[in-house]
This record gives structure tokens, C-alpha cells and sequence, in this order.
């Protein structure tokens, strides 16, 4: 039974403990003999204790009137209770990440691992380097076809994996991103962001419990820093801080599994919890901003990143390439490198098509392997402008070096190829490469 409370005006009728303001508990419990529904037919009681009698769950408006999306979010959550025990996780939904309680609706395929619900397969190095996913929710092909799981563990040692799985979205239920331009509404329709390849690095594969895992976002680990406060696209009334990023580590550490959000050193979006990110300021409140990619402003629009965004997932021409030197990178749980490549190479027909390799595995060393597979994306990309003349500005951009040592050559310099795009009035953003 779940017990849904519309909004707590003044106090909370939980007398004490932990659960005293909290969106939502597990199980049914409050002060003792706590009276639920008085009438003809006789009263209905509530008892204190957390045992094994206990069921159902509370869900309660204790930041205003429940609406029906951070409803059905927060049961869902609580519900979970009951399949991973007292913990929570940091994905899929036993998160427990602010507004909405949880930033995934659909268990994601760590979850779904746990639970024994998934086509999962484990890579082995010295037989194949090749494998082909279907989608999350198991609805592009039969559950039959082993050799197209659903779940691709890639282990690093027999307690520390990788675990991937692919999202297209085919499932209505299949929100992952639940900040960006769907803005905390786990059915608002987002296109084709949130698609793609999600990594996830876990050293505790206990099946009874959710535990801390670590989502691998594609857009890197960084260094951040405080830019002041701004209104959200959510109220005038009141301001959040900025936090943007400032910097690459020197160097890339995995991510603190452990820190849900506030990590701002050597951190994704997810772990940082930024509010906001470059681009459009929404123009009032309701409306939503627009990311950098689509203007030419830098104001601070209201991306929710903390929730998960576009630029999670990996994606073929976008970030492909899970290394070594890449930013996020392969190491294991003790910050040592692995030698372990994932390579996302070709999506047809809603099957991902992956290579994973292995430095001393199948005849492969860390040579052959970087000749077989693309430099990871650049990072620290920085657009800034020199002024020539009054009336010429030239744009320069700017960004880190790869690490790869078998990037070409032009004398010490690595050699990169730049498309350039151009519009006649640049309060547009230019569409379509011209050259390079």
C-alpha cells in the first residue's frame, strides 16, 4: 500500500528520526498507533516499528503540493526499497538526487544486473574483441539472442567492472535524462538526447543491495568553480549558485563514486550538481534556456546537468572511445590504468556495435590497439576572439592537447583537422561545414 500525503503545511506527523521531512520512506511506520482514517466502520492504525511485518511505502509533499511526475518518481524510488534493502545508489532509481528523488524512472541495467533481469554478457578478452547490444528495454530483438545482450559486462578484475548498456529510448518508461530540455518531466519528449551508450564503472556487484556506482559521462571530468548565484528558470523569487567549469584535472582519477553531489574537483555534471551551464537565459519564468551549441550568447541557462543531460551518453561522432587516455578514462578502482579500450563504432538498426580490447589479451598490445582505434574526443574546447581591426575579428579557439602517442605529427605538434562554417549575421549560429 502506498500512502501519498499532498502536502505537509506545518509539521511533519512523523514525530522524530531520520525520516522526519523526508520526500518519501519505507516502510508504513509513524508514531505509535497513529490514527490514518477514523469512521463508522472502525479506525485504522498505524504502528512504529520497522520489522519484518512492515509494508508499503509513504510518499509526502514536503517541498508543496505533490504534483503527479515527483509522485510517481519518489514510489517508484521507495518501492525500490523493497528490491535493493536500506541504500541508496548513484544510478538509476534508488538515486536520491534532490527534486525528484531519483534521475532515472527506468532501473537502469546496473539495477536491472542486480536483479537478475537482463541478457547479460560477460567480454572475454582472449576468445573476441567484437559484441553487438540491444537496447535496454529488450524490445529490438528476442530475448533468445545471447549474442546480443542487453547488459555488456567488461570485467577488470573479479570485483571491479564496467557494466554498458545501450538506451534508445524505445521504452516510454526509458527517461535517463532527466535535466536538459526535458526539465525534471520524465515524459516531456526530448528527441534523440539522452540516446546513446551509458557507461558504468562499479567495484561491488553484491545482488541484495544497490550500493555506489559510477556513471562514466562522455563529456568528461573537471575542475569547478563559483560563478555566483542567478535565478532559475523556476522562480524570480529566489537564486541558486553557478558552478561552471574552470579546468581539466592534471590528472584523471576516477570520479568519487561515494559523492552524490557538491564534488568539485575531478568530477562529472552528474557528481558536481551544476544548476547551469553556458547559453541563453530562458526569458521567463516557465520557459526553458538554450544550450551554447545553438546561440552565440554565454549567459547561464538553467541546464538541471545534475539530473543528466544531452552530453552523458557516448555516442558515435561524438565521444566513441573509452581508454586509457581518454577523459573519462579506464582506470580501476585503485587508480591504476587497466589497458582496457571500449570502442563504440557503429549503431544499425538500434543494435550497438562495440569492439573492446585489452593490452596483453587475444595478441593485442597498447600499440596495436591505439592503431586499431579513433583518438578520444579533445577536451577543453574554448572559443575566444582576436580583434585585427575595428572591423575584422578573427575567432581563435583553444583546447587540450590528446595524450594518445600515436596521434600524427607535425614536428612535436599533433595535427588535428578543423571545419570551419560561416553565416552572414552572427547573432545566428552558423549551420553546415564548409571546409577544412
Amino acid at each position: 500500500m502506498g500512502i501519498f500525503v499532498r502536502h505537509l503545511f506545518s509539521n511533519d506527523f512523523i514525530g522524530s528520526g531520520p525520516e522526519l521531512g523526508a520526500a518519501g520512506f519505507v516502510p508504513l511506520h509513524g508514531p505509535n498507533d497513529y490514527l490514518m482514517y477514523a469512521g463508522a466502520g472502525g479506525n485504522v492504525r498505524m504502528g512504529a516499528d520497522r520489522n519484518k511485518y512492515g509494508s508499503g511505502f509513504f510518499v509526502k509533499g514536503n517541498l508543496g503540493p505533490l504534483g503527479y511526475n515527483r509522485s510517481l518518481c519518489i514510489a517508484i524510488h521507495e518501492y525500490g526499497h523493497y528490491l535493493f534493502g536500506n541504500n541508496h545508489s548513484t544510478s538509476g532509481i534508488m538515486t536520491s538526487n534532490g527534486g525528484l528523488s531519483i534521475n532515472d524512472m527506468f532501473m537502469s541495467g546496473y539495477e536491472k544486473y542486480k536483479l537478475g533481469l537482463l541478457d547479460t554478457l560477460t567480454a572475454d578478452y582472449s576468445t573476441t574483441n567484437s559484441f553487438s547490444m540491444r537496447d535496454i528495454s529488450g524490445r529490438n530483438g528476442s530475448s533468445q539472442t545471447p549474442d546480443f545482450p542487453q547488459i555488456l559486462k567488461v570485467p577488470i578484475t573479479s570485483t571491479d567492472f564496467f557494466i554498458i548498456e545501450s538506451r534508445r529510448k524505445i521504452s516510454d518508461w526509458d527517461v535517463y535524462m532527466l535535466g536538459d530540455t526535458s526539465r525534471n518531466d520524465p515524459f516531456h519528449l526530448t528527441g534523440d538526447y539522452g540516446k546513446g551508450l551509458y557507461i558504468f564503472h562499479s567495484n561491488s556487484i553484491g545482488i541484495l543491495y544497490a550500493g555506489n556506482v559510477d556513471i562514466e559521462c562522455a563529456d568528461g571530468l573537471w575542475s569547478w568553480g563559483d560563478f555566483g548565484y542567478e535565478n532559475p528558470d523556476w522562480t524570480n523569487a529566489d537564486t541558486v549558485p553557478v558552478k561552471l567549469r574552470t579546468s581539466l584535472p592534471s590528472i584523471v582519477n576516477n570520479d568519487a563514486a561515494s559523492v552524490f553531489f557538491n564534488n568539485y574537483s575531478n568530477a562529472d555534471g552528474i557528481s558536481a550538481g551544476p544548476w547551469f551551464s553556458i547559453g541563453k537565459k530562458h526569458v521567463s519564468v516557465g520557459q526553458t534556456g538554450t544550450d551554447r551549441i545553438y546561440t552565440n550568447l554565454s549567459e547561464y541557462w538553467t541546464s538541471r546537468e545534475r539530473f543528466g543531460d544531452r552530453w552523458d551518453a557516448w555516442n558515435v561522432g561524438y565521444n566513441e572511445i573509452f581508454s586509457p587516455y581518454s577523459n573519462p578514462n579506464t582506470k580501476d578502482v585503485n587508480n591504476d590504468t587497466t589497458g582496457i579500450y571500449i570502442y563504440y563504432h557503429n549503431l544499425a538498426n538500434g543494435i550497438a556495435q562495440l569492439k573492446v580490447y585489452r593490452a596483453g589479451f587475444n595478441g593485442y598490445n597498447d600499440s596495436s590497439i591505439l592503431a586499431s582505434t579513433p583518438p578520444s574526443r579533445p577536451m577543453g574546447l574554448t572559443l575566444d576572439y582576436y580583434v585585427e581591426t575595428e572591423n575584422i575579428t578573427h575567432p581563435m579557439i583553444t583546447w587540450n592537447h590528446n595524450k594518445e602517442p600515436d596521434m600524427l605529427r607535425a614536428d612535436t605538434r599533433k595535427k588535428y583537422r578543423i571545419w570551419r562554417a560561416t553565416y552572414t549575421n552572427m547573432n545566428y549560429v552558423p549551420v553546415g561545414y564548409l571546409s577544412n
